[in-house]
């Protein structure tokens, strides 16, 4: 672990730059601890808005208004986007988490565009097979979740969208702002289906103009987290060179082997839905879903702590 001496001037991700009357190694330290518990408290409060919003929509209106396999046709399209998306972002984001180093513009320039290269490439190879394998896939869910099958292609651009939203989240969070990704992420997004759930209970719009609605949304909160971060990038990279050495080999291996891992974390996280969906169908997908929804709520404090400490592990490590 680095000495307080050398992380002293890379206070540059919290604040921009340094102040030169930081007096000692033992104020930054209080002062950047008050920081993190800040930036927790705000965080865990903003996740239990967000969760409150969450319930709200899928237990509360969903559950209400909605057909059994209509709220079960939203879960399973958001898991299958999910675990879809682990593929597009190819490790992108863990890599800007691991590299970022606020003291080196050049090289934070250099991790931009190898980490929006490897997502690129990720979405490009990741689509490419969706639609190759696009028949099998919709079979899969054919006999059991005929609704799902009339949506399933819808799958791709969520998925799209939420692999930007991943990889932007990660810029956020190492620029210290994961406050504004949680709030949305956590409150914006949520509140969105929100107004389309209303909507379509009042009959102003299809299920079908909801679903890709639904399947969209997680671009736009992507482009809004992206514009807001945009300045702080910016001046994070000021007086950086542009052609800055990449190390390839290091940046694509860290990235792989993070696309392994965060592949095999997320199977476990969707494969119960999808494979209710295929194998019981989407009626079973709300029941369950509703089910451990509630129980999510328990891991709240621990996202909202995560969102803070990673990025300075990682930089003080």
């Amino acid at each position: 672990m680095r000495s307080p001496s050398k992380v002293l001037p890379e206070l540059g991700a919290l604040p921009i730059r340094t102040s030169c009357c930081l007096s000692s190694p033992t104020d930054f330290k209080s002062r950047e601890l008050a920081r993190i518990v800040q930036a927790n408290i705000l965080n865990t409060l903003l996740s239990f808005a967000g969760a409150g919003l969450g319930f709200l929509n899928q237990v509360v209106l969903m559950g209400r208004f909605f057909a059994p396999e209509e709220l079960g046709l939203t879960r399973i399209l958001f898991q299958s986007a999910t675990l879809l998306a682990q593929f597009m972002v190819f490790g992108s984001n863990p890599l800007v988490i691991r590299f970022f180093s606020p003291t080196a513009p050049s090289q934070m320039m250099a991790l931009r565009r190898v980490s929006w290269l490897i997502l690129g490439f990720g979405i490009v190879v990741s689509a490419s097979l969706f639609f190759v394998f696009r028949t099998p896939f919709i079979g899969f869910y054919s006999e059991k979740s005929d609704l799902f099958v009339q949506f399933a292609l819808w799958t791709l651009p969520m998925a799209i969208g939420l692999a930007l939203y991943q990889l932007t989240a990660a810029w956020a969070h190492v620029l210290g702002r994961s406050v504004l990704d949680t709030t949305v992420k956590e409150v914006v997004l949520r509140f969105l289906f929100t107004l389309g759930i209303s909507t379509h209970i009042f009959n102003w719009i299809t299920l079908d103009l909801l679903v890709k609605y639904y399947a969209l949304t997680p671009i736009i909160a992507a482009i809004a987290l992206g514009l807001l971060i945009l300045r702080r990038f910016k001046m994070n990279t000021e007086g950086g060179e542009s052609r800055a050495v990449i190390p390839w080999k290091k940046y694509f291996g860290f990235a792989s082997y993070n696309l392994l891992s965060r592949t095999s974390n997320f199977v476990t996280l969707t494969i119960d839905v999808i494979l209710l969906g295929a194998l019981v169908g989407l009626e079973a997908v709300a029941v369950y879903s509703i089910a451990t929804y509630l129980v999510s709520f328990m891991v709240v404090p621990n996202r909202a702590v995560q969102k803070v400490a990673f990025p300075r592990v990682a930089l003080w490590w």
